[in-house]
């Protein structure tokens, strides 16, 4: 981990990377230009910052849709806002804890259970930065976030390059796609993977990653962290293994429903790799990192 840690956050000083990224128009949404030749940086290395506080990390019970709430000691985050009617809930939820700005919102990818509430989002609190992949949608969901993003006079900042930011004692790395043509489920591989690091403790987030991406997060090299949100919705597929094995995680989570529940081959690798696991499907689940432990409540 600690060697995905280091690199990262180097190179974006060296390089400039952080806050240098592609902002579209969004008056009008317009397909961003193809990239050629993109290759995965140096693995990401980045030095985690003593904690001081703690982290907590809020995981929507939504259905088979995302949601994630990040808090430090004075900063938040939301990745992903669920479908358009989960937003009643994560509005309700940021309202009853005081919640009445957060510092970013992280699209991971334009399917409907990722940015369906974010227009609702955008509507009802404060928002200082949303950061999205960078390619556009036809969806209504899309079109309505990108509506309220106007009406709301917040930019867009698209990613093609590794992002970093930190909120008091953590870290937020983005690892955008590598590429802009994917053979298939170009939505769901054109996904941002989000690592988060406080202390001892890492969270790696990514999103509904399918083979094509899972081989780009690979590349990386060290990709270690303590737990790992299960892409897309824990529905096996040809990489996962791999991926699992990479990470090496003593957590995962996965958000599913009983409608739409996770497939039993993800679940048993999961268990023959011991990995402590959490549905979503069972309820929402409560983070909280001190830098050094971790304790989860569902």
């Amino acid at each position: 981990m600690k060697s995905i840690i280091n690199t990262i956050f180097t190179a974006a000083a060296v390089i400039g990377l952080i806050g240098c990224a592609a902002a579209p128009d969004n008056s009008e949404a317009r397909a961003p230009e193809p990239q050629s030749e993109l290759q995965a940086e140096q693995p990401p290395d980045i030095q985690p910052n003593e904690a001081t506080g703690d982290l907590s990390i809020y995981c929507f019970k939504i259905g088979k849709a995302d949601a994630f709430l990040f808090q430090t000691e004075n900063g938040s985050v939301l990745l992903d806002c669920g479908e358009d009617d989960d937003a009643d809930e994560i509005v309700e939820y940021l309202e009853d804890n005081n919640i009445d700005s957060l510092d970013y919102i992280i699209i991971s990818h334009f399917d409907k259970d990722h940015v369906g509430g974010a227009a609702e989002v955008l509507n009802s609190v404060s928002i200082g930065a949303v950061i999205t992949p960078n390619y556009t949608e036809t969806n209504d969901e899309y079109k309505a976030f990108i509506a309220a993003l106007k009406s709301n006079g917040v930019s867009q900042t698209a990613l093609s390059d590794t992002y970093t930011f930190t909120l008091d004692d953590v870290s937020f790395a983005l690892l955008p796609p590598l590429s802009s043509d994917y053979s298939e489920e170009k939505d769901n591989n054109s996904s941002l993977a989000l690592s988060v690091f406080h202390g001892e403790n890492s969270f790696f987030f990514t999103g509904d990653a399918m083979d094509e991406r899972i081989a780009e997060l690979l590349s990386y090299g060290d990709i270690s962290h303590t737990l790992l949100k299960m892409p897309h919705h824990g529905i096996y597929s040809d990489g996962l293994k791999a991926l699992v094995e990479a990470v090496s995680p003593q957590y995962a989570i996965i958000t599913s429903s009983d409608k739409n529940p996770e497939d039993e081959k993800t679940l048993a690798l999961l268990e023959n790799e011991g990995v402590e696991t959490y549905l979503t499907r069972e309820g929402d689940i409560s983070i909280l990192s001190d830098g050094k432990t971790i304790s989860i409540k569902q």
